[in-house]
């Protein structure tokens, strides 16, 4: 008995002994087979300990074995984990390759449709493209084929010679002899010219009754649409102490400092102060023909010249100088480029700032000026059509299709680069006079004395020339005068305003004394009415007109202007209430961030308002001080 209980005592402890044993081997193993399954999904071999227990005893044993039962069940889950997803993704991936080939099938479709329309529209817009350039390209050969027809050289055709004076049997002028359409409304151009001669004179007081709520008192006076120089030479002699200086801008007074210095006697400082007390500024032009002084003027370091015309523009209360030079040529460029730069600056040193202004040929044959070089040191270009031409015909003819016409000298000038505000148009109050036989030129002959000697002459106005034209029987032969009546000037005065020209330089005044229709040109095309606002008179303080009183005080200086009280009032009252309202916003969004931190749905809303209100607040607030009655 005793030796059967303990043989079962010892088969117990053995049976023990073992199953730790195993116990411990299948802890090792079933991590290194965890590890393993997880690295290899798709793994379908069962490992030794996956087999169905044998025998009796591995029966007993297998529930004790707690590592290898788990890890059996946590491959058993990962395998039928990895089972779903690979056929979940199978799916998804029949889904999405059906989903997307069709989808670049439509896609295709659609393109290939579009491509086929656009290649239609593309053929007829082409098609379209092809014919209307063949169409300018006959229109551009044609406009070339004419222009080469004009524009060719004198001395390539045969000039008939005039044997006779047209004027036996004369061009009658009409509105068909002329670019420029004839003035309709003849009235209401000499009801402004007559206006304009008032306010000369003094300015008018008009009171301008729009609304029966106030009274507008304006002020009516006269600006320049553009510049206008009137050229004045000291030999003159001409009168023009009378000339109402108020038609132009700038007097620009004429002498000769290079082949003498003028003393004071040789100014006529009288006709300069006049212009001044006009409101015009003055000039000093240093005119001079004679190449070989100009030549040593340019080519000289001597700065005598410098320090002598500083003298003369401080004495005559002048603004700046301009140089009016016949000779320069292409050997001489660049000397003309360095005096002018040396000249600018050595004004740019004085207090004054002197400006400087040139007078270039309209047609610079010789190549004596860099307008590129000298547009940095000058303040305007005067392009010269008082210069004779070497052939009979207008001083500046508008686009006769010659090298000289107004036309072709801008188109060259212009293409440049310069601005168009630099150049300014220069047109001569005198004729030009050519005898046929032999044929040379007279000496010009001013406007007033044209149409005084000549009054009975028939007028021929040419197209494309405007210029007026008169043909005179003289001795044995004939003589042949072009000027520019108000006719003609205004043709050329609308191309200064149409091309954004810096203005015109009449050459000379004088020239046309005894005479007012040149001037009455003058006025109708750059001189204009201008209208300031000087008061309102309210007759009723309605919401509106008390709006538009207010609106009307914002652009003028509260200084001296009669504002009312209720203004500042009102507007403190606004400013109090913006105030509180900021407070109270302000308050708000602390305690909301406070409480709710960046949750807070509320955060950006009010500070979003906050900002509007501080920038309202800033304006009632500037509003306030503008008004206020004490700070006026």
């Amino acid at each position: 008995m005793i030796k059967s209980i303990f043989f079962i005592v010892i088969f117990c402890v053995g049976i023990v002994f073992f199953s730790f044993s195993a116990l411990n081997k299948n802890a090792e193993h079933v991590k290194n087979r965890i590890s393993l399954s997880l690295t290899h999904d798709n793994d379908t071999t069962q490992d030794k300990d996956t087999i169905k227990p044998k025998g009796l005893i591995n029966k007993v044993i297998q529930p004790f074995k707690f590592n290898t039962n788990e890890r059996i069940r946590v491959k058993k889950f990962l395998y039928k984990w990895n089972i779903k997803n690979t056929i979940a993704e199978r799916d998804i991936k029949k889904i999405v390759t059906y989903d997307v080939q069709n989808e670049h099938a439509r896609i295709k479709k659609m393109l290939q449709d579009r491509i086929n329309k656009d290649s239609v529209n593309l053929a007829k817009v082409i098609s379209k493209l092809k014919i209307d350039a063949n169409a300018m390209k006959a229109e551009l050969l044609a406009k070339i084929k004419l222009d080469s027809i004009k524009n060719k050289p004198h001395g390539d055709t045969a000039v008939n010679p005039i044997t006779k004076p047209t004027n036996k049997e004369p061009v009658i002028a009409d509105a068909g002899t002329s670019q420029m359409a004839q003035i309709t409304d003849v009235k209401t151009r000499q009801q402004k010219i007559n206006l304009v001669r008032r306010l000369f004179k003094a300015p008018i007081i008009v009171y301008n009754a729009k609304n029966p709520d106030s009274v507008r008192i304006e002020q009516l006076g006269v600006t320049h649409t553009a510049q206008v120089l009137g050229f004045y030479p000291n030999k003159s002699n001409s009168n023009i102490t009378n000339f109402n200086f108020k038609l132009i801008t700038t007097l620009v007074y004429s002498l000769n400092l290079i082949d003498g210095t003028p003393d004071e006697s040789a100014i006529n400082t009288s006709i300069i102060n006049i212009a001044q007390k006009a409101g015009c500024n003055v000039t000093l032009s240093i005119y001079n023909n004679n190449k070989n002084e100009i030549s040593k003027l340019l080519k000289s370091r001597d700065t005598s010249f410098i320090h002598k015309s500083i003298t003369l523009l401080r004495r005559n209360n002048a603004s700046g100088i301009n140089f009016n030079f016949i000779g320069v040529d292409r050997n001489l460029r660049g000397y003309f480029v360095t005096f002018i730069r040396n000249l600018h600056n050595a004004y740019q040193k004085t207090p004054e700032h002197f400006k400087i202004t040139i007078s270039i040929p309209a047609n610079d044959k010789s190549v004596g000026y860099d307008l590129v070089a000298l547009d940095e040191f000058v303040q305007n270009f005067i392009i010269d059509y008082s210069v004779v031409p070497d052939a009979p015909g207008s001083l500046a003819p508008l686009n006769d299709g010659s090298n000289n016409s107004v036309e072709t000298c801008f188109s060259f000038y212009l293409g440049t680069g310069i601005a168009a505000s630099k150049f300014i148009l220069g047109i001569s109050y005198s004729g030009v006079a050519w005898i046929n036989q032999p044929q040379k030129a007279l000496p010009s002959i001013p406007y007033n004395k044209i149409r005084t000697n000549y009054s009975t002459a028939v007028v021929i106005y040419k197209k494309g020339e405007s210029a007026a034209h008169i043909e005179l029987d003289y001795k044995k032969t004939f003589i042949d005068i072009w000027y520019d009546n108000e006719r003609t000037l205004g043709e050329k005065y609308e191309f200064a305003l149409n091309h954004a020209l810096g203005g015109i330089a009449i050459k000379n005044l004088g020239d046309d004394n005894g005479y007012g229709e040149l001037q009455d040109e003058l006025i109708d095309k750059f001189i204009k009415i201008d209208t300031c606002v000087t008061g309102i008179i309210v007759n009723k303080h309605t919401f509106i007109s008390s709006l538009r009183d207010f609106i009307g005080l914002l652009f003028k200086s509260p200084c001296g202007q009669r504002i009312n009280p209720t203004y500042s009032k009102n507007l403190g009252i606004i400013n109090l209430c913006t105030i509180a309202l900021l407070i109270v916003l302000v308050t708000v969004l602390f305690f909301q961030v406070k409480q709710k931190g960046d949750t807070c749905k509320y955060k950006r809303p009010l500070t979003s308002a906050l900002i509007v209100l501080f920038a309202l607040w800033s304006l009632v607030f500037l509003l306030w001080l503008f008004f206020w009655d004490k700070n006026v």
